[in-house]
């Protein structure tokens, strides 16, 4: 019986029948594009162009890669793809798997620059000689696995027809996918354990670090995605209708690929980076300034040494004052080097050179300097 929409309703492109669930790839695809779109513009938006670090252009790479990947995907779900191997010919059945075989080899790559691409964010957090090491080490160790999950979705199950995963019995199709997302999973581990490594040794107020770990640690849920999608490989290899039972395997393909690029921008667009400034390295260079032994400062004429800002009826005063009094434009520099920093005789650790400067102005256009 055939349901009656309402004025100015239309069927589904893609209705889920219970022959049919092509629906849930084209849903999952679709979503998919919009969110890493989005995240991807905001980005360019935020890092002005494409290629100024290596990350923003690793996450590019992996965007462009995710819609090709969701292209294929939606094509074949056009040609039939998710439907019942009753309701389809050998010839459209053949079709169908050469385009999800070519978009599996895009969703490796594009699921693994998105990997790459925060482990290279990580690596401009700090210039410590120990973290540099082993984030070249598990960025290195991401580039192999990459090319070894590429390697083993190109080779497929026969080397005439590596596509053939659906037609014929592919033993080692279930091994080989455990073998890449297990590759993955320990990937998403070891870059959460090194920004773990950086938030402990950091001073600040614990309740900065739980929000700064928690916006990494958003990425473990790819390990999630992976493990179900993992399920619904094993579901797959011994279905009677494959073609069917496939659907699934690229749903939650869609889903882990577009959560894990979308995620890889997060961290870009919080003010936790603010944070990650310890003085021992941040997102430049120039910020830092590292040497055994600095000369101490001495105040100038015309300039204040800088104290400590408390809270409480002394500072609610002083703004009182401030609000009523004559305005005025106050600097606050950082003292000249002379003589000798405190406790810094025979020092072999770094000191940290910072300059603040402060104005306060208020409505009459007085300064003082």
């Amino acid at each position: 019986m055939s349901t009656i929409l309402p004025a100015g309703y239309t069927d589904a492109l893609h209705p889920i029948t219970n022959d049919d669930h092509g629906g849930y790839a084209s849903i999952a695809s679709g979503c998919g594009l919009v969110f890493v779109l989005m995240f991807a513009t905001i980005r360019l938006w935020n890092c002005g162009r494409i290629g100024y670090f290596v990350d923003d252009s690793a996450l590019f790479a992996g965007t462009i890669f995710h819609v090709s990947q969701s292209v294929l995907v939606l094509i074949a779900v056009d040609y039939g793809f998710g439907k019942s191997k009753l309701l389809l010919d050998d010839k459209t059945i053949s079709r169908n798997a050469k385009l999800i075989y070519a978009s599996d080899i895009l969703y490796v790559v594009a699921l693994f620059m998105s990997k790459i691409s925060i482990m290279c964010l990580e690596m401009r957090l700090s210039v410590e000689r120990t973290h540099l090491r082993l984030a070249k080490a598990s960025l290195l160790f991401t580039c192999i696995a990459l090319l070894a999950g590429v390697l083993m979705v190109a080779f497929g199950c026969q080397i005439k027809r590596p596509w053939a995963q659906i037609e014929n019995e592919c033993a080692g199709l279930y091994t080989r996918w455990v073998a890449i997302e297990s590759l993955g999973a320990l990937a998403e581990i070891f870059s959460f354990l090194l920004i773990l490594r950086i938030y402990i040794s950091l001073q600040i107020y614990w309740k900065a670090k739980i929000r700064g770990l928690s916006v990494f640690g958003l990425r473990l849920v790819v390990v999630i995605f992976a493990v179900y999608r993992i399920r619904s490989l094993r579901s797959f290899s011994i279905s009677s209708n494959p073609s069917l039972d496939r659907i699934q395997v690229v749903t939650w393909t869609q889903i882990e690929l577009a959560y894990s690029l979308v995620t890889a921008t997060i961290p870009c667009l919080m003010a936790l980076m603010g944070k990650l400034n310890t003085g021992w390295g941040t997102l430049t260079p120039q910020t830092v300034i590292a040497q055994s032994q600095l000369d101490s400062q001495k105040v100038t004429a015309g300039t204040y040494e800088l104290q400590s800002f408390k809270r409480g009826d002394k500072a609610r005063s002083q703004n009182n004052t401030l609000a009523s009094g004559p305005s005025h434009k106050w600097t606050i520099g950082a003292p000249q080097a002379d003589g000798r920093s405190i406790a810094s005789d025979d020092s072999t650790g770094r000191i940290i050179k910072r300059t603040v400067e402060i104005e306060i102005t208020t409505e009459r256009g007085d300064t003082l300097h």
